[in-house]
């Protein structure tokens, strides 16, 4: 029994000795170990593994690919603002001075009475230079006409004259010439512009001292008559008018000062009674100057307890 054993455990030893050589001899590179890997890939596979087919390709020859995102969703608002229209009888906003806004507001329908309680000595002045266009000039002519319909005009009303110059000054009318609308929107349209120049502070000068005279048809001082001149212009005055408006304001007559396109503000500014604010305007061109005659009428009419300085709204 024992030599049976002693037996079976030399043959397990011969065994164990045959099977290292073998694995030895079948070490790596040997060509009948990479045959049979390569047989196993095939048969696990079904086809053979890349390393034994292209050995020299490197695996970043063969990116992976990203997954494809998903797609985003965008939403786009538009938001479209509302088309303001202007409510009926309104008018757009005027610019003035100092970036004062002027709002031209609701156009109401004064009633005679109300324009009757604020008699007025009205004198226009108004710049026609060879800066302004006759298309232009016709737009003046058409503010003048405008600001006859809103008064209330008549010898016991408000009674208007017009000052017309450049380089020379030309009285077209005086206040005691036309005590009713027709009449005076006949001479109006007569105006014809006069040339190269602007000599405003010759204008202003021969207003005060011609068309604001009792001979002319301006009522006495006792019957505390507001005297008022509203100036014109598109241009810078080629005179002086600081010292002849303050004459001016200081005989009794408000001056407001509108200027169009290529006024010069600071002249405006040196014409104008105070509060500046509510005395200088500028309009950008003459097709909107017309838009100021609502705002004049609220204050020529007499309808706010401040008067004449309660002009603009700013």
């Amino acid at each position: 029994m024992k030599l049976l054993f002693q037996s079976l455990l030399l043959c397990a030893l011969l065994l164990l000795s045959d099977v290292a050589q073998a694995t030895y001899h079948l070490g790596a590179g040997d060509p009948q170990l990479l045959a049979a890997q390569s047989h196993a890939q095939t048969r696990l596979n079904g086809r053979p593994p890349l390393r034994t087919l292209h050995p020299t390709i490197p695996p970043t020859a063969f990116p992976t690919l990203p997954k494809p995102a998903l797609p985003a969703t965008v939403m786009v608002l538009l938001t479209v603002p509302p088309v303001e229209t202007p409510a009926p009888g309104t008018l757009p906003p005027v610019s003035n001075q100092s970036g004062f806004i002027t709002t031209v507001g609701a156009v109401e329908t004064e009633t005679d009475s109300q324009c009757r309680s604020r008699p007025l000595d009205l004198v226009f002045i108004i710049d026609s230079s060879r800066s302004v266009r006759p298309a232009e000039f016709e737009k003046v002519k058409i503010f003048l006409a405008d600001m006859v319909d809103t008064l209330d005009v008549g010898s016991e009303g408000t009674r208007v004259a017009v000052v017309n110059y450049a380089s020379t000054v030309k009285i077209e009318f005086l206040l005691k010439d036309h005590f009713n609308k027709p009449d005076l929107k006949k001479a109006i349209a007569r105006i014809d512009p006069l040339a190269a120049g602007t000599m405003t502070g010759m204008a202003i000068k021969t207003a005060m001292n011609e068309a604001f005279t009792e001979q002319s048809g301006a009522r006495p001082r006792s019957r505390k008559i507001s005297k008022v001149a509203i100036i014109v212009t598109d241009g810078r005055p080629q005179d002086q008018v600081e010292e002849v408006s303050a004459a001016a304001r200081a005989s009794g007559i408000e001056i407001y000062a509108v200027g169009v396109d290529r006024a010069d503000m600071q002249s405006l500014k040196l014409m104008a009674s105070i509060p500046l604010e509510d005395h200088v305007f500028y309009v950008e061109t003459y097709g909107v100057i017309e838009k100021l005659t609502s705002k004049f009428r609220e204050t020529l009419c007499g309808r706010t307890k401040k008067g004449l300085q309660d002009l603009s709204q700013h």
